[in-house]
């Protein structure tokens, strides 16, 4: 386990030794009364990503294809990014890192060894995205983007879905909609 030192200084003077112990996982979050052993969290937010670059070359996109190589960089914390042009493509892409998992993949696990460390990332191309797709529309409210079907665990919990069919509700209420009628 490696202990870093920080120095916390506090308005008026003072200052606050702080030790925080870290695993090859992440930092120790536990510390509770109740809690016996030292829990770790492993974060994909603490893993290495070219946001800044994905940032850069989205706002420069020309495409679909440009559009896609921006995200290839974007492995933080995953985000529903959709996509529209001037000749009329949509899409939708859940970019970000998403760790495949071993076991149960939402409950804590015996960290002895490494049994149950993430073995990668979900690869670009299998990320959960569509482009074109029928309904001639994408929309995201932080809802499940895949079925049950899909092979990788992306989480246990999402936001309850009556958003997202609002605003597919919203969509399909005519066969265009103005600015004013995004304006609820």
């Amino acid at each position: 386990m490696e202990i870093r030192e920080e120095t916390i200084h506090i308005k008026g003077g003072d200052s606050l030794l702080l030790k925080t112990k870290f695993t090859h996982r992440g930092p120790i979050v536990s510390g509770f009364k109740n809690i016996q052993e030292a829990i770790s969290m492993k974060w994909i937010g603490y893993d290495y990503s070219n946001v800044y670059r994905s940032i850069y070359l989205l706002n420069r996109a020309e495409n679909w294809d440009d559009f896609k190589n921006a995200l290839r960089t974007f492995v933080d914390v995953s985000q529903n990014i959709v996509y529209a042009d001037n000749e009329g493509n949509v899409g939708l892409y859940a970019a970000g890192g998403i760790p495949i998992r071993k076991g149960e993949e939402y409950l804590i696990k015996p960290g002895q060894t490494d049994e149950f460390d993430w073995t990668g990332k979900v690869p670009f191309e299998d990320l959960p995205h569509v482009y074109n797709p029928e309904s001639g529309f994408v929309a995201s409210a932080n809802n499940k983007t895949v079925d049950d079907s899909y092979p990788y665990y992306i989480s246990t919990y999402f936001a309850q879905d009556y958003r997202y069919h609002r605003i597919v509700e919203i969509l399909q209420s005519k066969e265009k909609l103005s600015t004013e009628a995004f304006i609820l």
